[in-house]
């Protein structure tokens, strides 16, 4: 990899799926070197826009309480930082779709998907990051937290590098592949979807 690349290891917490009807509420991202090397980190609850709520099954399903929130940042604030942090870096996502359509108003990043990756080599497995991270041994302190996710995607993309090589992962940049369990509801401008 080009030594000036950086990464940005991305996971969100959302209200829920759809990023026009649903918003961030937690923020993980992992700033790395070529060589995966931390180079910063941040981590920060999101308040909750006026009229919205947290759905109970969100709640149960991350930890994340309205008490939580209300200690976090305006969502606005927290896009332009979030922006601000990525910068020039690519983004790495388990879901790139999902996490990018969050934020598409405010940056349109290069970008890996690691579910897609993952999709490609290992079609007839189970393609959740938990199970993923379970299979290869990755420590899960936290399920559904946006920094303990982030640190899995960082570790899968590692993994995938390492396995088929710096070239080979180069073929996966800015590139989706169709997965019917979860349809896409964004597709960054950028996207090219595969076959």
């Amino acid at each position: 990899m080009n030594d000036k690349t950086t990464y940005c290891f991305l996971d969100f917490e959302t209200t829920g799926l759809d990023y026009r009807k649903d918003q961030i509420i937690e923020v993980g991202i992992i700033k790395t070197n070529s060589k995966f090397e931390e180079i910063d980190c941040v981590n920060f609850f999101v308040q909750l826009e006026d009229g919205r709520f947290l759905p109970s099954p969100i709640i149960e399903l991350t930890g994340i309480t309205k008490r939580d929130l209300d200690s976090g940042i305006p969502l606005r604030i927290a896009k332009e930082a979030i922006a601000r942090f990525i910068g020039n870096s690519i983004v790495v996502c388990h879901h790139a779709a999902f996490d990018l359509g969050f934020i598409h108003d405010v940056i349109k990043p290069d970008f890996y998907c690691t579910r897609t990756i993952h999709c490609i080599y290992h079609p007839d497995e189970s393609h959740t990051l938990i199970n993923i991270s379970k299979k290869l041994g990755f420590p899960n302190k936290t399920q559904h937290r946006a920094l303990t996710d982030a640190e899995n995607t960082k570790k899968l993309f590692k993994y995938f590098v390492q396995n088929i090589g710096e070239d080979g992962i180069k073929v996966f940049k800015n590139k989706l592949i169709y997965m019917p369990d979860r349809p896409y509801r964004y597709l960054p401008d950028n996207a090219v979807l595969m076959t």
